[in-house]
C-alpha cells in the first residue's frame, strides 16, 4: 500500500469526522432557535451527506487493505504449487490479482486526487516490446518489495514485455532477502502456535497449532477441575473450528472434509462463548482464569489488533477479582465500559476504532470478543458486591454540556439490546430502528460461508 495515499484517506475520514461534530452543533442550535422543518430537514440532510462521504473514506481504506492482503496471498501461492500446469495457473492469478490490486490503487489515487508517481520511480518502471504487455508494477513499500523479491527469487517472468530486473534492483533485492530471513529466524524461535505464527485461516495444520496451543497455554491449567462435559467442549478439535467459523472459514468433520449448515455460525458463536466465558469462569473453579479473545483471530489482523485492549480489560478484571482488589477491578471495568461506550454506542468517536469500519464477517468475532464476557468477570462482580462503576457519557444531544453517569452494565445492555447503537442517528434527528448488530453481523458472516461452501461444492462437480 502506498503510505501516503493511506495517510491522504485517514485524514479525509478524520476531516469527515469533525466536520460531523460541526454539523450536528449547527442541526441543535437551529433546532434551539426553533427553525422550520424546512431548516431542519437540510441540516439532516447534510449530516447524512457527510456521513455518507465518511462512510465510504472508510469503505475505501478496508477494500485497500483486503486487495494488498490479496495480493500478499497470491504472490506466495506459486511456491505450493503441485505440478508445471499449476504453478503456471498460480503465477497467472497473481498477474490479475496485481493488476486488480494497481487499477484500484490508481482509482483511488484519481479520486483523492493524489500523484502515485509511478512515471518517476525508476524502480517500478516497466518497458514495453513488441509482444504483449503486462501491466504489473511493484506496490511501493516494503511489503510490494517482498512480494516481488520472492517472485525474483523463485525465477518467475511475468509475461511478455515485463523485465523484473527493472522492478528492483540488486541491492534491494538483497536488503529484502536479509529482512525475510532475519523475520524467519524470529519465527524459528516462536512456539507453534504462539502469537505471530497464525496468518492463514485457510492452512490446516495453522489452525490445529493455534488451537493446542491455546488448550496448552490456558485450558490446561483448570481442565482437570471441570465435568466431563465441559472437558469435551474446550477440546482442542472444537476450537479449531470455533477459530475457522469465526473468522469466516468452513469447519471440518471428523474425516477433514469442509461443510457447511444454517446453524453453524450460532453453534460456533455460542461455543466461543462456552469456551472463553463460561469455562474458565465456572463455579467449579477456586478462581477467574482468562482466556485471550484475540488468540482465536489471525495474528496481526483488525480483529486481533480490536479485541487486545478488551483482553486487557477482562484480564485485569479477573486479576483483581483473584486477588480482592476492588480498585484494580473498578479501574479495569471503567477502562472496559469507556471503550464500549465510544467504540460502539458512538461508532469510533474520540479517536477510537469503529468496529463497523471492520470488514463485515468479522464484526461477529469482535462483537462476541468484546461483549460476551461481560456477565460472568464485571456484572459477577458488581452482584456480588452490590456496586455500579459508572463512566460519564453525554446523553442529552441538545445540551451536550450536561454530562450523565452511565454504569457499565447499561451501557452492555443498551449496546447488546440496540438501544444504544442509534445514538449517532437520534443526534442528527435520524429514527431509526433498534435492532441489536449482532442478528445482520451474524447474517453477514453466514452469507461469507455459505458463499465459500456453494464455491467448494462447484469446484468438486467440476
Amino acid at each position: 500500500m502506498n503510505k501516503e495515499l493511506v495517510a491522504l484517506i485517514k485524514h479525509h475520514i478524520s476531516y469527515f469526522k469533525e466536520k460531523d461534530k460541526i454539523l450536528r452543533e449547527h442541526f441543535n442550535e437551529e433546532k434551539n432557535k426553533g427553525a422550520s422543518h424546512e431548516v431542519l430537514v437540510k441540516s439532516v440532510e447534510a449530516v447524512k451527506e457527510n456521513v455518507s462521504k465518511y462512510e465510504n473514506a472508510c469503505n475505501d481504506l478496508r477494500v485497500y487493505k483486503e486487495k494488498e492482503e490479496e495480493l500478499t496471498k497470491a504472490s506466495g501461492a506459486q511456491m505450493l504449487a503441485k505440478d508445471e500446469e499449476d504453478f503456471k495457473q498460480k503465477v497467472e492469478e497473481f498477474e490479475r490479482v496485481a493488476n486488480e490490486y494497481l487499477k484500484f490503487e490508481k482509482q483511488l489515487a484519481d479520486k483523492y486526487n493524489f500523484d502515485l508517481g509511478h512515471d518517476n520511480d525508476k524502480n517500478s518502471e516497466l518497458e514495453e516490446d513488441e509482444d504483449e504487455v503486462v501491466a504489473v508494477t511493484a506496490p511501493k513499500g516494503n511489503k510490494g518489495k517482498k512480494i516481488i523479491a520472492a517472485l525474483i527469487a523463485a525465477g518467475i517472468i511475468f509475461g511478455a514485455g515485463v523485465h523484473v530486473s527493472n522492478i528492483m534492483n540488486k541491492t534491494e533485492v538483497a536488503q529484502v532477502q536479509d529482512e525475510e530471513d532475519k523475520e524467519e529466524t524470529k519465527n524459528e524461535n516462536l512456539k507453534a502456535g504462539e502469537y505471530g505464527t497464525f496468518k492463514d485461516v485457510s492452512e490446516k495444520e495453522q489452525v490445529e497449532a493455534r488451537a493446542k496451543y491455546i488448550y496448552d497455554e490456558y485450558y490446561s491449567k483448570f481442565i482437570g477441575d471441570l465435568s466431563t462435559s465441559e472437558q469435551k467442549e474446550a477440546s482442542v478439535e472444537n476450537i479449531a473450528n470455533t477459530i475457522r467459523v469465526l473468522n469466516g472459514e468452513l469447519p471440518l468433520d471428523v474425516d477433514g472434509n469442509a461443510y457447511f449448515d444454517a446453524n453453524l455460525v450460532d453453534e460456533y458463536g455460542q461455543l466461543f462463548v462456552k469456551v472463553v466465558c463460561d469455562l474458565p469462569s465456572s463455579p467449579e473453579l477456586d478462581r477467574v482464569y482468562h482466556v485471550p479473545s484475540h488468540l482465536f483471530a489471525v495474528d496481526g489482523s483488525e480483529s486481533s489488533e480490536f479485541l487486545k485492549p478488551y483482553d486487557e480489560d477482562y484480564s485485569n478484571i479477573a486479576k483483581g477479582r483473584n486477588a480482592g482488589d476492588n480498585v484494580k477491578t473498578e479501574e479495569a471495568i471503567r477502562s472496559l465500559a469507556t471503550k464500549m461506550w465510544r467504540q460502539w454506542s458512538l461508532q469510533g468517536m474520540y479517536g477510537e476504532v469503529s468496529p463497523y469500519d471492520l470488514n463485515p464477517k468479522d464484526r461477529t468475532m469482535v462483537f462476541l470478543g468484546s461483549m460476551a464476557k461481560f456477565g460472568q468477570y464485571p456484572f459477577e462482580y458488581s452482584l456480588n458486591n452490590k456496586t455500579a462503576t459508572c463512566i460519564d457519557a453525554c446523553l442529552d444531544y441538545n445540551n451536550p454540556s450536561v454530562i450523565k453517569k452511565l454504569s457499565a452494565s447499561e451501557i452492555f445492555v443498551g449496546v447488546t439490546s440496540g438501544k444504544w447503537d442509534t445514538v449517532i442517528a437520534k443526534a442528527a434527528g435520524i429514527e431509526v430502528d433498534a435492532e441489536p448488530d449482532s442478528i445482520v453481523f451474524q447474517k453477514d458472516l453466514e452469507d461469507t460461508l455459505e458463499f465459500k461452501y456453494r464455491e467448494l461444492k462447484q469446484l468438486t462437480i467440476k
